[in-house]
């Protein structure tokens, strides 16, 4: 009954495409290798939503079920245990990422379909089946058939097709039974073979830690091409241990230039919390779930160290491959796990600044394979090399923005490039797209299909139906914000204000948010613009002027700052005062934040000019020995820093020798605070917090800051094991903020509107 009414339904979907203009590409039903109902539900539902638009759905309705129309083989073992063999498509291996990522978007339907529910069942059971056989490997024979790689020199096992490593390769499996356990409650999937493909993963990406020399690995290969093989004996370049975990090849499958890459350490992470808690709640195996967070917690800390770079046009990025010495490759490649996706796979925030400043930066002509052309722009790889872009990128790049124009034009490219086919590609010439490669890559099609799925849970129908997107949305921060040119000290200085509307003059609060060093106006703390809105106050973002090393900064007086004459105590206040005159502010209610860099900054104001704000936090700032240290007037203060910054220090450094001069601890720079606040009560809270502990330090009752005013509190947030970061991982740092901001306000009219 099942398949009568699956075959009329798409019957249904088909005619409706054909009365359009366009007839279906799909194999007749009696071809497909799989069916599933909720599957073809699915496709008469968006065909009717895309309606306004019959090429899309068209697209859709050929795309979406590609995987399981062509590369699935499903059947059961010799135990009557579901088991699945999926083709990438043109390939016939299954390679542990694309089966994962193919099957990924059916993982949805899978609480209305038992028969997709065991598909997807049997495709966990072949992916862990496979790990145990060979972690090393990143595709798999049907069976021990040996095959065309059998002859490259590394261990190979007649089960493989191929033996590159690449860490995401042991990432996806753990993902997508994530993700099937979450939807279906089902368990069966988390046998003997789970408990023995999670033991040799944890054992593979400890060895590929190299803190114990190269390890088993080695892989080279007689080919022309240079990325099909390693150098240095098959060891790739050497690396220094840092705790990052080495991977000899790429989601392309191409040679890494620097071992440790970067978004598959980010997908190792994420990867290793979703298997321990599978392996505490569902095993009851607390030693490997311990094994998993400690692994997941060096590595997300060694991402913190050494993933960073600098850039001059876009500040903070991550670099794309690092190699534990220093060395740093800008780039990113098309295949997921990229920079690009990160949010994607849940290994980030999107608003994340270090993120959205990498994300400007792949999507640039700074990224040396991201590729403009008259066909469309997005990001390629040496893969295929010059001038083919991935549609794959194009989706990332939709996945990852909620700006309706730059949805509009991913899809807009994605419809123009398919060469009339009807299908996705695995690339195309940036200015011709029937210059192509792969013409079946189900991965890519399958990926398409989620995409719409994604586009119109999110609410953006009306561009999928073609209809036009006023340009003058705001979205992004600049768009958000008003620019402002203030002239100091003989010097144009850059800052952007959100300023809600709706609210009467000369009452609204002002927030300042200070970047960190090397960063730039709306680099950090970008939700305050959301809670600006929400809660009733301007939110202003100043840039710092480049000191003598090139960095923007906040001059605090940092040794390598000697030379550098601005005085930044005196721009904030002239800014604060032009800010409330021409934005019509309350400039009784000014409050100052910042992070780092700008942390360090609001230290200096609290010392120096108290009176310019009414209370003050700093994120993970620290107090230099070179500032006055002494606190003339009461002033309530803030300070929510990590145990484990690596940058500034919980401990202090009372030599300066990590670069930025000798600073106290940081209960030490707050108790000087404290006395001066003259605070008499103290507190201490645990709060509850995922996968960290922050304990509340208060410091209350100490002398009003202002005539008639409440009384100044001291907040010290201690996250414990925390980074050098805004901690908003395990509090909502902005909302805290706030929230004690708003203690000190001297009148509420302005939350009134």
């Amino acid at each position: 009954m099942k398949s009568i009414l699956s075959f009329a339904l798409v019957l249904l979907c088909s005619a409706a495409s054909a009365t359009s203009g366009y007839e279906s590409k799909r194999p007749a039903p009696q071809d497909r290798l799989f069916t599933s109902q909720a599957v073809e539900q699915t496709i008469v539902d968006v065909c009717s939503l895309l309606s306004e638009n019959p090429k899309l759905a068209w697209m859709f309705a050929n795309c979406f079920p590609n995987t399981l129309d062509t590369t699935v083989h499903f059947r059961y073992d010799e135990n009557g245990q579901p088991d699945t063999f999926v083709y990438t498509g043109d390939i016939h291996a299954m390679w542990l990422r694309d089966s994962g990522a193919q099957v990924w978007p059916y993982v949805r339907l899978c609480a209305k379909d038992e028969h997709l529910r065991e598909m997807i069942a049997g495709v966990i059971n072949r992916q862990f089946y496979s790990i145990c056989i060979d972690p090393y490997a990143n595709a798999f024979n049907d069976g021990p058939t040996g095959g065309h790689w059998m002859s490259d020199n590394t261990d190979m096992n007649p089960n493989d097709h191929e033996r590159k490593w690449e860490i995401d390769s042991q990432c996806y499996p753990i993902r997508l039974a994530y993700e099937y356990w979450k939807v279906t409650g089902d368990t069966s999937v988390f046998a003997d073979k789970w408990i023995e493909g999670i033991t040799k993963i944890l054992a593979t990406l400890k060895e590929q830690q190299r803190k114990e020399g190269h390890g088993s690995y080695t892989f080279t290969r007689v080919t022309d091409r240079e990325f099909d093989t390693k150098c240095c004996l098959g060891k790739g370049q050497p690396v220094k241990p840092c705790g990052l975990i080495a991977s000899a090849f790429r989601p392309s499958d191409d040679a890494t230039t620097f071992e440790f890459l970067i978004p598959s350490n980010f997908f190792a992470v994420t990867s290793l919390r979703k298997a321990a808690e599978i392996l505490e709640v569902v095993n009851s195996r607390k030693d490997l779930a311990t094994e998993c967070l400690d692994l997941a917690d060096e590595v997300e800390k060694a991402i913190k160290e050494n993933a960073i770079a600098f850039h001059p046009e876009f500040g903070e990025i991550y670099a794309f491959e690092v190699d534990g010495f220093g060395n740093k490759f800008l780039m990113d490649d098309a295949n997921v796990p990229s920079l690009l996706a990160m949010p994607y796979l849940g290994d980030i925030d999107v608003n994340d600044p270090i993120y959205q400043n990498t994300r400007r930066f792949v999507l640039s002509e700074y990224n040396p394979y991201f590729f403009k052309g008259s066909a469309g722009e997005g990001i390629g790889g040496p893969h295929i090399g010059y001038d083919m872009i991935w549609p794959m990128s194009i989706m990332m790049r939709a996945f990852t923005t909620s700006d309706p124009q730059e949805i509009k034009s991913c899809i807009d490219m994605l419809l123009s490039t398919d060469a009339g086919t009807g299908f996705m590609h695995e690339s195309f010439h940036k200015d011709d797209p029937t210059n192509f490669t792969r013409e079946w890559f189900a991965w890519q099609n399958t990926l398409f299909g989620e995409l719409i799925l994604n586009l119109i849970e999110r609410g953006y129908t009306d561009i999928l139906c073609g209809n036009e997107v006023l340009a003058s949305t705001p979205t992004s921060p600049e768009e958000l914000c008003s620019k402002v040119i203030l002239k100091d000290q003989g010097i144009e200085r850059l800052a952007y204000i959100y300023r809600p509307e709706g609210y009467e003059e000369q009452t609204l609060p002002l927030v300042l948010v200070l970047h960190g060093y090397g960063g730039r106006a709306l680099d950090d703390g970008l939700r305050f613009i959301e809670l600006a809105k929400e809660k009733g106050f301007a939110v202003c973002y100043p840039q710092g002027v480049e000191d003598p090393t090139g960095h923007r900064s906040w001059n605090v007086g940092y040794p390598f700052q000697s030379e550098y004459k601005i005085d930044d105590v005196k721009y904030l206040k002239h800014l604060v005062k032009y800010l409330c005159k021409e934005f019509s502010l309350s400039d009784e209610n000014v409050f100052l934040t910042g992070m780092s860099n700008g942390g360090e900054m609001c230290y200096k104001m609290a010392s120096e000019s108290p009176r310019t704000f009414s209370a003050i936090a700093s994120i993970a700032g620290l107090t230099l020995d070179v500032m006055k240290g002494t606190y003339p007037h009461p002033i309530p203060f803030m300070e929510v820093h990590g145990t484990a910054d690596q940058i500034s220090l919980w401990d202090g450094d009372s030599t300066g020798e990590g670069g930025w001069g000798a600073y106290m601890a940081v209960p030490t720079a707050i108790s000087r605070i404290v006395c001066a606040d003259g605070c008499k009560r103290y507190t201490r809270e645990v709060l509850p917090s995922e996968r960290k502990r922050v304990i509340l330090h208060t410091y209350s009752e100490g002398k009003p800051a202002f005539k008639d005013g409440p009384n100044c509190e001291v907040l010290l947030y201690e996250v414990e094991g925390g980074d050098h970061s805004w901690s908003d991982r395990y509090i909502d740092t902005c909302l805290n903020v706030w929230n004690f901001f708003e203690k000190y306000l001297v009148t509420l009219k302005a939350l009134q509107h």
